[in-house]
């Protein structure tokens, strides 16, 4: 149901594969269905009936009476005139929970419909230190996503591997840190002492090219995190701004 998803390539490039294959699938299966409904109708004699109550409510003078045969034949005039058919047509997916009378009544009335867009990640490097992301296993998560461009929007990676004319992935990166406000931003980053290793916005944005930086705890344990995620907010969009007007 998700719109995006991520992939680990481990198991090899089949991962991929059958990913986008399942997305296909599902476009494939999700069809629709047209819902037509007419209604026609003469309106009955009590109706009538009331209109001319209602008719005479709104006048003071007087209406003279008729004979019942006038008034069937006027009857049968009137409802010549305001008989009306109405043609409404609409269509929505064949399993949509609409397509239930009492669907509103469900408990997960909240959830929305699966979508038919839908895009993957690919994990191809990671920030900390030792990792067993090589450089080949690197090389082969891109061939995987240029295999699939319609479905693979792009990486979790330390860097931006768009390197040919056709590439246009996203590059997702973790391991973003900034130093304390009050110190320089150039000042080194250390790890978390359990090989985690940071880099700035700045860095991270501007000399590596990746497009979005991923923040965990620099934000979670911050005083004011609110306030420090517009910090890095800030940053990353100032390196971005930099980088594209080089």
């Amino acid at each position: 149901w998700s719109h995006i998803s991520n992939v680990n390539m481990v198991p090899g490039a089949a991962a991929v594969d059958a990913l986008a294959d399942a997305a296909v699938r599902w476009r494939e299966r999700k069809r629709y269905e047209v819902k037509t409904d007419i209604s026609a109708g003469t309106p009955r004699a009590e109706s009538l009936d009331s209109d001319d109550e209602q008719d005479s409510d709104e006048t003071s003078t007087p209406v003279p009476e008729v004979d019942e045969a006038e008034r069937a034949a006027h009857a049968g005039r009137k409802a010549s005139i305001v008989s009306i058919t109405t043609v409404s047509q609409h269509f929505e997916p064949a399993n949509s929970p609409r397509s239930y009378e009492h669907f509103e009544d469900e408990a997960l009335q909240g959830i929305e419909e699966a979508p038919m867009e839908r895009g993957l990640l690919i994990l191809a490097q990671m920030s900390s230190k030792g990792n067993f992301m090589t450089r080949e296993y690197t090389d082969a998560c891109v061939e995987a996503a240029r295999k699939h461009k319609d479905y693979v929007m792009g990486f979790i990676s330390q860097e931006s591997l768009n390197t040919e004319p056709g590439d246009q992935f996203i590059s997702m990166t973790p391991g973003c840190q900034l130093p304390p406000e009050a110190e320089d931003e150039d000042t080194e980053v250390l790890g978390d002492g359990k090989g985690q290793q940071y880099n700035t916005p700045g860095k991270i944005i501007g000399v590596m090219g990746n497009d979005i930086v991923i923040v965990g705890r620099g934000i979670i344990k911050a005083g004011d995190p609110a306030k420090e995620a517009e910090r890095y907010r800030r940053k990353a969009w100032e390196a971005y701004k930099e980088r594209i007007t080089l």
